[in-house]
């Protein structure tokens, strides 16, 4: 937005994280985690999902959806004051605390410009991949299959798959009730096994579902990736 980030500031996410690492958190390591975590109401995860879901869809938006947008974004803000007040006492607690936590804050602030420019991206180039992905994969796993004849298309085939592997007396782990087991870590775990498996396992990551992200490229021509951080506290 242009405004100079504080000299001194305290980011209640990195605390929270510091401060839980470790523990297994039911309500998970965000906003609505640490809320939980130190019983303060909040909304539910499911609204939340909906609300930030309704920003990311890109306008134009309804007058009602705008105030939508403004309000779960102030409710956001709302509860960092009963936040801070709850995990301070904690914070303050440790020796050094301020200045871990400024140094802390140095970082993600450090962080948060290398998003802001992100790494350069060829929008041209960008634009013909995305035109052109599905040729992509399908030119990408014919020449990877020529040597295995497990694929259709697109498809990896759980049939002509078990044959390949019966043929080859490789010892596969297998499903209950599914036959092979076709998840990604086991592609990779049985291709240290068996190194002929090598060419074929990233094929497991490139299924015909595989799709290139639209928000990856930023206007300013950007693949800029999501920081966590909640609203930067003024310290005194």
């Amino acid at each position: 937005m242009g405004s100079p980030v504080p000299a001194r500031i305290l980011d209640l996410f990195t605390e929270f994280r510091n401060a839980t690492n470790g523990i297994a958190l039911p309500g998970g390591r965000g906003l609505i985690g640490a809320l939980s975590y130190h019983g303060i109401p909040a909304i539910t995860k499911e609204q939340k999902t909906d609300d930030r879901d309704l920003v990311l869809r890109g306008g134009p938006w309804t007058t009602s959806e705008r105030r939508r947008i403004l309000d779960y974004g102030q409710s956001d803000v709302d509860q960092l004051t009963p936040l801070l007040e709850r995990m301070l006492p904690r914070i303050r607690s440790r020796t050094n605390w301020f200045g871990h936590a400024l140094l802390r804050r140095r970082y993600v602030a450090a962080a948060a410009r290398m998003v802001r420019a992100g790494v350069p991206i060829d929008r041209r180039m960008l634009q013909r991949l995305r035109m052109h992905w599905g040729g992509i994969k399908r030119d990408l796993l014919a020449a990877i299959d020529k040597d295995y004849g497990v694929y259709h298309g697109t498809m990896l085939k759980a049939g002509k798959f078990a044959k390949y592997l019966h043929d080859n007396k490789i010892d596969w782990p297998r499903a209950e009730a599914v036959g092979c087991n076709l998840i990604k870590k086991t592609f990779r775990d049985m291709a240290r096994r068996y190194p002929q498996l090598e060419p074929l396992s990233p094929t497991a990551e490139l299924d015909v579902r595989a799709v290139l992200p639209r928000s990856a490229c930023q206007p300013w021509s950007s693949n800029t990736p999501m920081i966590r951080s909640w609203c930067l506290q003024q310290a005194s």
